[in-house]
């Protein structure tokens, strides 16, 4: 008899949660953790948020979010980086291993920007980021700033005494030379455009 038949649908069943205001919050922020677009910054902001409303330690917000202790620390830690190097690692100027590198001088924010500068104009990357902060732990900001204009000179000086050899000798020789100094020393490079032209430079070097 079709009464006695069972039925050949599943039930299913819908829970319905009411959240309270602090939940809500909270499941949001989470949410917000989770997506794939934040930046670096962004995401610091985030774990900082969450680890104060939950009242909650490192380790267990790991537990919840699925991330690992140490990544949630590095993260939050880039908080301490004054505003404008925070910006420049949104804005993407500097990677998050520059910043971390930068982190080495923490204590001191005029190191921090100053170094932050050098590597956007000398295009330094993160090795070579991390080798000067560790130099810079041990030197005051006068020592770091006149050394850099001491650098400066000492550049600006040898590429001018550099370029006017190299104008001097491409006289001599009649082509193009070409002078690759590397703390006085390195090699001359001689350009010739036949067996000619190379037999030419050749007689004026004897002569």
């Amino acid at each position: 008899m079709a009464g006695c038949q069972k039925s050949r649908f599943k039930r299913n069943s819908l829970i319905i949660r009411n959240y309270t205001p602090d939940e809500m919050l909270l499941v949001a922020l989470i949410e917000n953790v989770q997506r794939e677009d934040l930046n670096t910054i962004e995401e610091a902001s985030a774990y900082f948020h969450l680890i104060k409303q939950l009242s909650i330690t490192h380790e267990q917000l790991s537990d919840r979010i699925g991330k690992s202790r140490t990544a949630i620390t590095n993260k939050m830690r880039l908080l301490k980086l004054p505003a404008d190097i925070q910006m420049d690692v949104v804005i993407g100027t500097l990677s998050e291993g520059h910043a971390r590198a930068i982190l080495q001088l923490e204590e001191e924010p005029e190191k921090m920007l100053t170094l932050k500068n050098k590597i956007i104009k000398d295009n330094l990357n993160v090795r070579q980021t991390e080798a000067i902060a560790k130099k810079w732990l041990k030197l005051s900001l006068d020592d770091i700033l006149s050394g850099e204009d001491k650098n400066s000179q000492h550049i600006q000086r040898k590429n001018s005494e550099i370029v006017n050899m190299e104008e001097r000798l491409s006289s001599v020789f009649g082509t193009k030379v070409t002078i690759e100094d590397k703390n006085n020393k390195g090699k001359i490079i001689i350009d010739y455009y036949s067996l000619e032209d190379f037999e030419r430079i050749l007689e004026s070097i004897k002569s």
